[in-house]
């Protein structure tokens, strides 16, 4: 399993590194929105001391913005524990996550099904909403959970 960390300022070419190998050319208003903004959020993947991944994702809806992995550590993990630690988000108060993804972008979307995620194709778009909703079941245990022992959520 890939460690994951929150992203500090000294990421940010291994951000831009990431980005570039995709063919995504952020600028820089772009990139520091993303990374400064109170809501959303900015993890990255690690080997070592390396940086090998990232996602950022926004908290309120739960949205993942996105999600990238450097090109010699693909197919290792590091995406689908990315995506875990996201669905990890989901919970009583945001019970489902949302990832658009377009038509093209195949590796995302076996990611996703493979996370658990489903697919609704978006009308008029050439995209798909995936999305995770957390099992009813595990909502309610969750709420038993709190009730019994007082738990601040």
């Amino acid at each position: 399993m890939t460690p994951l960390r929150w992203y500090s300022k000294r990421d940010i070419p291994a951000i831009r590194l990431i980005l570039s190998q995709v063919g995504e050319n952020w600028h820089d208003e772009k990139l520091m929105f993303y990374l400064t903004s109170s809501n959303h959020i900015t993890m990255v993947g690690m080997a070592g001391e390396a940086v090998v991944g990232f996602m950022i994702y926004q908290l309120n809806p739960l949205k993942l913005v996105y999600i990238g992995v450097r090109e010699d550590h693909r197919r290792q993990g590091v995406a689908l524990t990315l995506i875990e630690k996201f669905k990890s988000k989901v919970c009583v108060r945001r019970q489902s996550a949302i990832v658009v993804a377009s038509d093209d972008n195949l590796p995302l979307h076996l990611l996703l099904k493979k996370a658990g995620f489903k697919a609704r194709p978006l009308k008029g778009k050439n995209s798909y909403e995936f999305s995770f909703v957390m099992p009813k079941e595990a909502v309610a245990s969750i709420v038993d959970q709190v009730f019994a022992e007082g738990i601040m959520v």
